[in-house]
């Protein structure tokens, strides 16, 4: 049993070992390659002839991950040295925009994806895949649009929604420190790749960003215009959607945080920046049309709408009249206002009439009789009206010949 038990744990120290060196030797060469690619004097053929199937290795390295390789370590704590050698794998690869230009790899970027996923949330490396991403965001201006459909993989597939929740913490910290930054062009670079990826994530699934909408939210008092507009933008998206509604106990306090979106969507309506001024009123113009905006905010939007007509920037102007041609378009009274339609009814109801209130009269002249008090003279005649009525026309004759 023992030569057994010896057997078993060196065949696993050598595959080990094996994993250990595959893994090192692909990111060596992947290195290798992608700087021989990026040498300033090398020649079409010669690219051509050192580009590598990264398809069939990201597949190699996702089944690798997708197995149960915790059993190669003690107490199932993955080697952080040799979890590294993945994202180095994938951040070099990502790193090139041409891989992503052509028709060839098709499912690059999922499998990569998928990588990060598994990495997240089989073996606890959400931060550092997040501290890696965040590095190829602010500095790839073509990752951004390669990131979203992997934060889908993220949380469709792995469920690793640890891994956005340090991406957008990483984000909410860049916005923090962004006064210290030295180089501004480069900050401003790096706020428009983070701008168009929170505004393309939220678009596509927005579901994953709102429960980190309170990370994000000190982003609409940022000093570059493209994130206050990112902001909004993911603001506008977030309340347009119902999936929200469960997250609260009443629908009240559901209405009552749409409101509180929609009134911070206002307050920006006065920014200092005309782009933002305009990008804030196409939110707005989004919110009517998507028909969930409440009754009692119609007026008021409607009021900043006509206060923006007198802005100086021809394009605030135009944002400004099309969410008027929206909110008349999709007021809550319809494409006409009928006063018939929202006038009282009254059918069914019976008046009374001026023959049916005499008898009360009647009655309360003999309780004032009953009382001890004397009837007038005029009061006696009109007691004796009602029986020269009866008594038909022929009374009528002799009243006209008296």
């Amino acid at each position: 049993v023992n030569a057994t038990a010896e057997t078993v744990k060196a065949e696993g120290a050598r595959c080990w070992n094996a994993t250990k060196m595959y893994v090192y030797c692909t990111q060596q060469i992947v290195a290798s390659v992608e700087k021989l690619n990026a040498t300033p004097g090398v020649g079409k053929d010669q690219l051509a002839d050192c580009e590598l199937p990264y398809e069939r290795i990201m597949g190699v390295l996702v089944s690798l991950l997708d197995s149960d390789i915790t059993k190669f370590w003690d107490m199932a704590i993955p080697d952080e040295e040799f979890m590294a050698l993945f994202t180095k794998i994938c951040s070099v690869v990502l790193e090139n925009a041409a891989y992503f230009r052509s028709g060839k790899n098709k499912h690059l970027k999922l499998y990569i994806g998928k990588i990060f996923g598994a990495l997240a949330k089989k073996y606890g490396q959400a931060e550092s895949v997040a501290t890696r991403v965040m590095h190829l965001l602010t500095n790839c201006e073509h990752f951004w649009p390669l990131l979203a459909p992997m934060v889908e993989v993220f949380v469709s597939e792995y469920g690793a929604s640890e891994l956005v929740s340090e991406i957008l913490r990483e984000i909410g910290e860049m916005q923090v420190n962004s006064s210290m930054a030295a180089d501004k062009k480069l900050q401003d670079a790096s706020f428009r790749s983070v701008s168009n990826f929170l505004v393309d994530v939220c678009q596509k699934s927005p579901k994953t960003v709102a429960p980190h909408l309170r990370t994000l939210m000190p982003g609409i008092e940022n000093e570059a215009y493209t994130m206050r507009n990112a902001i909004a933008q993911v603001v506008a998206s977030i309340v347009q959607d119902d999936f929200c509604r469960e997250g609260f106990e009443t629908p009240e306090d559901y209405a009552m945080w749409k409101w509180d979106l929609i009134e911070v969507l206002l307050g920006r309506a006065h920014d200092v920046s005309a782009f933002s001024r305009a990008k804030v009123l196409q939110s707005l113009n989004s919110v009517v049309t998507a028909r969930v905006v409440p009754d009692a905010l119609f007026v008021k939007i409607a009021e900043n709408a006509v206060d923006r007509l007198q802005d100086r920037t021809a394009n605030v102007r135009k944002s400004a009249l099309q969410l008027l041609v929206a909110l008349l378009q999709y007021n809550p009274f319809g494409a006409s206002f009928k006063e018939v339609d929202y006038s009282i009814s009254t059918d069914g109801v019976t008046m009374p009439s001026a023959n049916e209130a005499k008898p009360s009269d009647n009655g309360k002249e003999g309780e004032e009789e009953e009382g001890g008090e004397a009837a007038s003279p005029e009061c006696a005649e009109k007691d004796e009206t009602p029986e020269e009525e009866e008594s038909g026309p022929g009374a009528e004759s002799e009243k006209v010949s008296a």
